[in-house]
């Protein structure tokens, strides 16, 4: 048999057995011709064959040095087999789906001049002391690499006027989630190579909404939770290991973590993860497939009659054993706060020691496991050795008095934080307008973030907002 009978042979069996796009590479790069103009067609075998040859060579080096090195759990061997480069073999429970619709060709946003003010930002995260995003009020995504000094639109088509929710892990490598209203059955992911400035997007089919922005670790390991909610709540996992092209056929979540709804979730490697809530924290040691209990902070009685809640935040982790969190008391029935404290570990989250028991109750934002930041409106507070010194500031341009103030710091000196005026005592605030503000040193003084034009109070003076696109 000739090599293009065994081809047409081959293709013969795909279209047969209905699923063309689990065939072989080669196959459907020869479908994918076929259906080209014969001028086009032949150009472009001519420059598949050139650049497939030299990207199978590099691709045999780059699997002989570095394939065993990939997403190997803290001191695995190299023979072990991870869960999640098992994605795919066919024995794995979990597998990259080829029922993925096929992703769709990059689209280019029109590189329009820079944008002085982005318009009124309640959301966004510092990536760098330079690099960072924002979304404003009017559906927009922005980025800047000059500290805010200039910014630039950088929404892909179709999201324009969406909720939605972006993630980078690096001022280049981004994602984009959509959250619509109604329900849906396919969900669309965006994805960026390139700070925006093209845009690749792939479907999920059979998913619904996305509750929170894709997680990733680096630009090409992440994971995806998605949840419908209203009346028939189903959390489920999806993740990747080729920076969104492909996903995991999706885990249920009520089964695997136990939760109904979906919680917030972090990841400090390819295999540790965490789930965290009212009373809830729960940790992962295969990429997301199982979870099981930790214990954080010990259950103390209430003096009186009032129960309480431990209310626990996310972890953060500066390597893969390293990290700390903050555990929150509040009281049931009136939502006052009964203590709160910070937790440690030194083992990937096995186990927590108490590191500091914070009598003052503050909110704090984790830079590593030595460095920490709080503040009230009007006070900045720092420590660099864990807690066993704080270094008290005044601190100005933060709403008084605070409700709450949550955001990144990427160093010492820089960081953003969304933060919103607190309810009066007795009042019931069923809205809270939070607005972005930014620091470069430390937390002693504070800035907003885009025009200062707000629901309630124009803090900008002589600056104007920005009109809508």
């Amino acid at each position: 048999m000739t090599p293009e009978e065994r081809f047409e042979r081959d293709i013969a069996a795909v279209l047969r057995e209905g699923s063309p796009d689990a065939a072989p590479s080669a196959l459907r790069e020869r479908l994918e011709v076929s259906m080209l103009p014969p001028a086009v067609a032949r150009n472009r075998n001519r420059w598949v064959l050139l650049l497939g040859t030299g990207a199978a060579a590099a691709a045999l080096l780059a699997a002989a040095i570095i394939g065993p090195k990939l997403l190997r759990a803290p001191g695995q061997s190299p023979g072990a087999t991870d869960p999640l480069t098992a994605l795919g073999s066919a024995d794995a429970s979990i597998r990259i789906s080829p029922a993925i619709l096929p992703s769709v060709p990059a689209t280019a946003v029109p590189r329009v001049a820079p944008i002085a003010h982005p318009g009124f930002v309640q959301t966004g995260e510092l990536l760098t002391p330079l690099d960072g995003w924002v979304v404003n009020t009017a559906g927009r995504l922005l980025m800047t690499h000059s500290g805010g000094a200039s910014w630039r639109d950088i929404t892909p088509q179709g999201v324009a006027g969406e909720s939605f929710g972006p993630t980078f892990v690096d001022p280049s490598h981004g994602w984009l989630v959509a959250f619509r209203g109604v329900p849906i059955t396919d969900l669309k992911i965006w994805r960026t190579t390139d700070s925006g400035a093209t845009w690749t997007t792939s479907i999920l089919k059979g998913l619904g909404n996305g509750n929170g922005a894709p997680a990733f670790l680096t630009p090409d390991l992440g994971w995806l939770a998605t949840d419908p909610g209203g009346d028939k709540p189903k959390p489920e996992l999806s993740w990747t290991i080729d920076g969104g092209s492909t996903w995991s056929d999706p885990i249920d979540l009520a089964a695997s973590a136990g939760i109904s709804t979906y919680q917030p979730m972090t990841f400090v490697d390819g295999q540790v993860g965490f789930i965290s809530g009212d009373d809830l924290f729960r940790r992962t040691t295969d990429g997301g497939r199982t979870w099981a209990d930790v214990a954080v902070a010990p259950r103390t009685l209430p003096l009186g009659s009032e129960e309480q809640i431990s209310r626990i935040g996310l972890p953060s982790f500066n390597d893969s054993d390293h990290g700390v969190i903050q555990v929150a008391l509040r009281y049931t029935d009136a939502g006052t706060r009964a203590g709160g404290a910070i937790y440690s570990t030194s083992d990937a989250g096995a186990t927590w020691q108490l590191a500091f028991n914070d009598e003052l109750q503050r909110a704090w934002t984790f830079i590593d496991e030595s460095h920490w930041v709080a503040f009230d409106g009007q006070h900045a507070w720092s420590t660099s050795d864990a807690g066993h010194t704080i270094t008290a500031a005044p601190s100005s341009g933060l709403p008084f008095p605070l409700g709450r103030a949550r955001g990144t710091f990427v160093d010492p000196l820089h960081g953003w934080v969304s933060a919103v005026v607190a309810c009066p005592v007795g009042n019931f605030c069923a809205i809270s307008f939070e607005e972005l503000y930014a620091t470069s040193d430390g937390g002693l003084t504070w800035a907003s973030v885009g025009d200062c034009k707000g629901p309630h109070v124009n803090r900008c003076g002589s600056r104007q907002p920005t009109p809508k696109p």
